[in-house]
């Protein structure tokens, strides 16, 4: 009698251990991505365009943010969405001018962000 008990008792103990990790399980939500500007070079990219007002001689010393917006594409797989991400450099001209904004398109992606506008900050430092 005492052995069923103490069988019963264990089988009641490992259900209880069991049934208490499926329970603490973490519930995985659909969380959009964020992409570091490293991994956006890594998805498949449009060509490159750069602004025809784009003066190469003003080099920017240090990109300041890059913000990534979807925008209508032709070519993208139905799955996907293209993302244009505009990078905003902070320019110092050589002649010793007020720094300013000039926004330069940086390219167009297909991925699967779905954010309908992600920051990408903390971006290494451009050399000149």
């Amino acid at each position: 009698m005492m052995s069923v008990t103490l069988i019963v008792f264990l089988v009641i103990l490992v259900i209880a251990i069991f049934s208490r990790k499926t329970e603490s399980a973490p519930v995985s939500a659909e969380i959009p991505e964020t992409r570091s500007l490293k991994q956006l070079d890594s998805i498949t990219k449009c060509p490159f365009e750069v602004k025809e007002d784009y003066d190469p001689e003003r080099t920017p010393q240090r990109i300041q943010k890059v913000v990534c917006k979807p925008i209508p594409c032709q070519d993208c797989d139905a799955e996907f969405h293209c993302v244009q991400a505009t990078v905003e450099f902070e320019v110092f001209y050589k002649s010793g001018g007020k720094p300013s904004q000039l926004p330069i398109e940086y390219g167009c992606y297909y991925t699967k962000l779905d954010a309908e506008s992600v920051e990408i900050n903390n971006l290494p430092e451009v050399s000149t």
